[in-house]
């Protein structure tokens, strides 16, 4: 549990963690390595996309993720795949 949220794919002494989270995002601290970060990123885009659609069915509203990556916070970039 971290901030409140089971993340069952990020166990005790995995290379990414939750260090933040901010109104409706997630701040997450991932080891710079390209497919780790990939599989970090699209499982969280999932997470905060699927977890509220899901709680709320009825809703007719697409549920939206965006996803930035950087080293620094001001650094952070949308399109950031190879």
């Amino acid at each position: 549990v971290a901030n409140g949220l089971y993340c069952p794919w990020n166990p005790e002494g995995s290379k990414a963690r939750i260090v933040a989270t901010v109104h409706d995002s997630i701040v997450l601290e991932v080891v710079d390595e390209y497919d780790l970060i990939c599989t970090v990123a699209d499982k969280g885009q999932a997470l905060m996309r699927d977890v509220p659609a899901a709680m709320l069915p009825d809703c007719e509203i697409p549920f939206k993720a965006d996803c930035e990556v950087g080293e620094t916070w001001g650094g952070l970039k949308e399109e950031w795949r190879l």
